[in-house]
This record gives C-alpha cells, sequence and structure tokens, in this order.
C-alpha cells in the first residue's frame, strides 16, 4: 500500500533463536492521523510451535497492548492492555485466537475493577464488578454469553442493594430492593425487562410493609392496600 512504509530488521544471533524486530509507521490518509505499532519478535526453534511477543504503542509512544502470539500474528497466550501511564488495564489469556479463563480489569492504582470467565471467546461463568475502594459492586452469572439468574448489587459500603433474577439477558422473575440498613424495601417480580408485573410491595426502613400495588403489562401500577387505610376500593 502507498501510505505504508515497513522497515523488517531480521538477526540472527544463535542456531536456536532468532529475534526480529519489525517497526512499522502508517498515516491515514482521511484523517492524516499517524499511528506506530512496535513488534517485537522472539521465536525458540526448539518449541513445537514458533510463537512471537506483539507490542502496540499510541502515536505518544506509549505502550497499548502487548500479547503472545503465533508466527502469524494469532493471539496465543497472555495479553495485557496498559493505560497511557504504563499501568495495566486488562489481562487475559488466549488460546489460539480465542479468549480464555479470566478476564480482569484494573483501575489505574492496581485494584480490580471487574472479573468475568469466557470460554472460547464467549463470557461463560461468574461476573463480578468493584468500586475503587475494592469492596463489591455488582455479581452475576453468565451461561454462554447469556446472563441467567440472581445478580446482586451492593452499596459502596458492601450492604445488599437489590437481587434482580435474569432469564436470556432480562430481568424476569423476583427482585427485592434493600436499605442501607438490611431491610427490605421492596419486593416484586421483574416481566420481560425492567416491568414491574403483578404483586409490587413496599417496606418502610423499620421493615414494616405498608403498601401493596398491582401492575400490569403496561408498566401501570396502582396502590390496593396501605398500611395507613388498608384495602382501597377502584
Amino acid at each position: 500500500m502507498d501510505d505504508i512504509r515497513a522497515f523488517l530488521f531480521i538477526l540472527l544471533y544463535s542456531f536456536k533463536q532468532l529475534q526480529c524486530l519489525t517497526f512499522v509507521k502508517a498515516m491515514k490518509r482521511n484523517n492524516m492521523i499517524k499511528y506506530i505499532i512496535g513488534i517485537l519478535c522472539f521465536v525458540s526453534l526448539m518449541s513445537c510451535q514458533d510463537s512471537i511477543t506483539v507490542e502496540v504503542f499510541d502515536e505518544e509512544g506509549n505502550l497499548m497492548e502487548r500479547y503472545e502470539a503465533t508466527m502469524d500474528t494469532v493471539k496465543n497466550g497472555l495479553y495485557e492492555s496498559f493505560y497511557e501511564g504504563g499501568q495495566i488495564f486488562s489481562s487475559v489469556n488466549y488460546d489460539h485466537g480465542l479468549a480464555q479463563g479470566e478476564w480482569k480489569v484494573f483501575f489505574e492504582d492496581g485494584t480490580l475493577k471487574s472479573s468475568e470467565f469466557y470460554l472460547n471467546d464467549t463470557i461463560h461463568g461468574p461476573f463480578k464488578e468493584y468500586y475503587d475502594n475494592g469492596r463489591l459492586n455488582l455479581e452475576s452469572e453468565f451461561v454462554h454469553g447469556v446472563l441467567q439468574g440472581v445478580a446482586k448489587r451492593y452499596f459502596i459500603t458492601g450492604e445488599l442493594m437489590e437481587e434482580v433474577t435474569f432469564e436470556n439477558n432480562e430481568e424476569n422473575g423476583p427482585f427485592k430492593e434493600y436499605y442501607k440498613n438490611g431491610q427490605l424495601q421492596w419486593s416484586g417480580t421483574y416481566l420481560n425487562g425492567d416491568n414491574e408485573f403483578g404483586l409490587l410491595e413496599h417496606y418502610n426502613e423499620e421493615g414494616i410493609l405498608d403498601k401493596k400495588m398491582i401492575c400490569d403489562s403496561l408498566r401501570k401500577c396502582r396502590t390496593i392496600w396501605t398500611l395507613a387505610e388498608g384495602d382501597i376500593s377502584q
């Protein structure tokens, strides 16, 4: 291509190891943005499968990505990405181009921000998200890429905030919301998303039921009972 200049230097330094350095400069004609990709390769002729280490830099020369790959640059091994300041942003392992196992994302100070698991490049297993103080914010479960089961969210101080049942990536089933003191605040059922359906109950901070509502499929809820008034006629 006319707009890409590539310089390849190959140094043979032993009978069993080969080190190659590839430096690529490219310019996009549409917006004249220059980017630089540096690739540092280490090939071990002693192994059955050759591999390289790929490093990708931004236009300021900051390391943005580093990963192990096959000789045709398919990710195969540890993958890491970085903040501009050099701190680790994320890490995961690849097996011939497919993400496998735990994928971690970090805050800039190195504190874990989220953790999720992959099976053959599809999210599968527990998902956890954290506040920057290290406390758990959210936990849920994926089954072959689909959000399923009970998801839980927590206050930044650690108390349980809510529990929501998911089916096929949507809220479907019972849910509960809590006050920070641990008392139940709301109890009801979601249908096909964030839509209350059926009986919806509200509790005060002392844990006493003080209101009942009925919600229809049109996302309309009406009060049918209160602690102060009892049954409400329609």
